[in-house]
């Protein structure tokens, strides 16, 4: 049996003496020539006293290596080749990861800098990929109470697991019910999941997707799938949103009455503290009655901006100083109060 590291191969003795040793004194004494903390050729700063601590790595990729690396996490893109892109070189999580520890962004070039932003991003889309496998799995292992009511939305989870994930994560049980809900998104995607889980796309577009399916039936994601896909990583997030969304609306075989009376269900309100004594309020309703009520909104804030209604001061042209946002919001205000 042998671990398998950049560089070398060390026996299972080898290792296990290395660990016990750092375990004891967080010294590097008795390993292996060669590993991290024992001299020429580790990981600097893996030996006693250092900020690193027990971080162990097998090194043998020298700085040029993992430079390559980190460029190699980059993509070629058909239509703009890079031309410093090595060859030969393929990106893992177990390179990258190596590389993004041993090499300082201070020492690297402008465009280095960038590879090993995109390295990092690329090595954090494959951890929060295995992170929504494992929520996928989790909601598999519990199903609903027989005294429970399931939810209209994957009513094969129990209520109770979400509230088995605020404890893991320390957030609210709302949160923890997202992001079991993303995870089921995912796993009904099954080429989407492993370019997440290539770092080929990132939680931002993942979040973009699920948006744009949002109120998509499930058994319609087959089909959207390979006709949003091509591109998606390089896309921006809000046009990916807005693609999907055509493409939903195109190939939905329901009507147009069927979804709105689904999607009207999820109407709701909701109110965010913050900071400073302000809040945010915040709702999901009909276009209709929505679209009505902002153009009311607009049309009473247009004429107190030209009317000069009282503000907080004047600009130095006599202006006042409140901006079309802050008599929006002033407006709504009123708006609610004078229902009552």
């Amino acid at each position: 049996m042998t671990w398998v590291g950049p560089s070398r191969t060390i026996s299972a003795d080898e290792w296990a003496t290395l660990v016990q040793t750092l375990d004891g004194d967080g010294g590097s004494a008795g390993a292996p020539e060669g590993v991290a903390g024992s001299g020429p050729g580790g990981v600097a700063g893996s030996g006693s006293g250092s900020s690193v601590g027990h971080f162990l790595s097998v090194p043998g990729l020298e700085a040029d290596s993992l430079v390559r690396v980190i460029r190699a996490s980059v993509p070629d893109h058909p239509k703009a080749p890079r031309k410093n892109n090595p060859a030969g070189v393929t990106w893992t999580p177990a390179t990258g990861a190596e590389a993004l520890t041993r090499l300082e962004p201070d020492t690297l070039s402008d465009n280095d800098l960038l590879d090993y932003l995109h390295a990092a991003n690329r090595l954090a889309a494959f951890a929060q990929a295995r992170e929504m496998e494992a929520l996928a799995e989790f909601a598999t292992r519990r199903p609903p109470l027989n005294e429970e009511t399931p939810r209209e939305q994957h009513p094969e989870v129990s209520l109770w697991a979400a509230g088995e994930l605020m404890a893991v994560y320390a957030i609210s049980a709302g949160t923890a019910q997202h992001r079991l809900d993303d995870a089921a998104t995912l796993a009904a995607l099954p080429s989407t999941g492993t370019l997440f889980r290539k770092g080929l796309l990132d939680q931002t577009r993942i979040h973009a997707i699920r948006r744009g399916l949002e109120n998509v039936p499930e058994d319609l994601f087959p089909v959207l799938e390979p006709l949003f896909l091509p591109g998606a990583s390089r896309m921006n997030p809000a046009g990916l949103t807005r693609k999907i969304r055509r493409l939903a609306q195109k190939h939905n075989p329901e009507s147009l009455t069927e979804r709105f009376h689904r999607a009207r269900a999820q109407r709701r309100v909701w109110f965010t503290p913050l900071p400073d004594g302000m809040a945010k309020l915040g709702a999901i309703l009909p276009a209709t009655p929505a679209l009505a009520l902002f153009q009311t909104l607009e049309t009473w804030a247009l004429q107190a901006q030209r009317d000069g209604e009282p503000s907080t001061a004047l600009t130095p042209t006599g202006r006042p100083s409140r901006s079309l946002n802050n008599y929006l919001a002033d407006c709504f205000l009123d708006l609610i109060h004078q229902s009552f």
